[in-house]
């Protein structure tokens, strides 16, 4: 295992369509995203790609299996 850290520019979220958002985002995060904006998908998003780096097999999952 690697150790590495990801880093997110919010200003590259803020244009990002639905489609982006829904394949990033659960539902039940979406509702904390409404609330808190740009920052929390950046975090969510730096945080999903970090995890889906260290998983074995990357293509069995997508952003939303991870909550």
């Amino acid at each position: 295992m690697k150790i590495g850290c990801d880093i997110v520019e919010n200003k590259r979220l803020i244009d990002k369509s639905d489609k982006f958002i829904d394949m990033v985002l659960t539902d039940k995060e979406k509702q904390i995203y409404q609330k808190k904006g740009i920052e929390f998908l950046a975090g969510r998003f730096a945080a999903k790609e970090a995890i889906m780096k260290c998983l074995p097999d990357i293509k069995k999952y997508s952003f939303t299996d991870i909550e």
